[in-house]
């Protein structure tokens, strides 16, 4: 789980969990699902949580997690077959209002530079799509995603240790291969690089189908070496029955982001 520093630090010696970066234009970036307090507010009942799919208005395909408390994660990149690979991710806090919803705090992580800071507009049909506009440095990308496209994902349905347990082969977003082995109980431990990592998938408290995730990093050469990151984690299976499985988290401070993806 290759940690992405503020200059993104990809490096053979770190471990990323995305896949290397959530960069701006064609850069490849790496990113975060951001453990972090919401500032939203609700003035309905009809909320734009859930997990969509689609093709952002600058080609690549794309995941946009919205959880109950406006916490929001796209993920952008490829896919090879029915394979979402994740080159990138965009993530902060929102509020919705009767379908429309915004965010002053997004923050996409490239490849190669700092942190992008951005703004996010956009709209959302409960329960079925959710529209996304992503400015920063004066660029908008349009993230229009759907549930349907996800048909084998019910976010309502309580995520299962069942499914996730036993070990991945996954890909840091620079490549980098990564092993994880998670138990039945939701304990984990992983390496990728040299770097040693351990920690804890937990069916999220909300009855979503959401993992909250726990990441340990051990000594050098872990980027985040003896620290703690925290995260979140979607698995849904593909038209081909394979499972697809991606994890990401950050340090508090959001500067440092990891995420990892892949399938089995």
């Amino acid at each position: 789980m290759v940690n992405i520093k503020p200059y993104f630090s990809v490096g053979a010696a770190t471990l990323t969990m995305c896949l290397a970066g959530c960069g701006g234009g064609d850069s490849t970036a790496g990113g975060e699902f951001i453990n972090a307090t919401s500032t939203s507010s609700t003035a309905t009942t009809a909320t734009p949580e859930g997990l969509y799919a689609g093709i952002a208005s600058n080609g690549r395909y794309f995941n946009t997690l919205v959880l109950e408390n406006n916490q929001y994660y796209i993920l952008y990149g490829g896919v090879a077959g029915d394979s979402f690979g994740v080159a990138g991710l965009i993530t902060g806090t929102g509020q919705s209002v009767n379908g429309s919803f915004t965010s002053a705090d997004a923050r996409e992580f490239p490849a190669l530079g700092v942190p992008i800071l951005g703004t996010l507009s956009g709209s959302y049909v409960s329960g079925a799509s959710f529209s996304a506009v992503l400015t920063t440095r004066g660029t908008a990308v349009t993230y229009a995603g759907t549930s349907s496209a996800l048909a084998t994902y019910a976010y309502h349905t309580r995520a299962r240790l069942e499914d996730i347990a036993g070990v991945w082969n996954l890909f840091t977003a620079a490549g980098i291969p990564a092993t994880l082995t998670i138990s039945s109980t939701g304990t984990y431990t992983g390496t990728s690089a040299g770097c040693d990592f351990s920690g804890t998938f937990t069916p999220r408290a909300s009855g979503k189908n959401v993992f909250d995730v726990t990441i340990r990093f051990g000594p050098s050469p872990c980027l985040l070496a003896d620290q703690v990151a925290t995260g979140h984690a979607v698995s849904y299976l593909l038209r081909d029955g394979k499972r697809q499985l991606l994890v990401a988290g950050s340090d508090v401070t959001r500067s440092v982001a990891t995420v990892l993806a892949g399938l089995r």
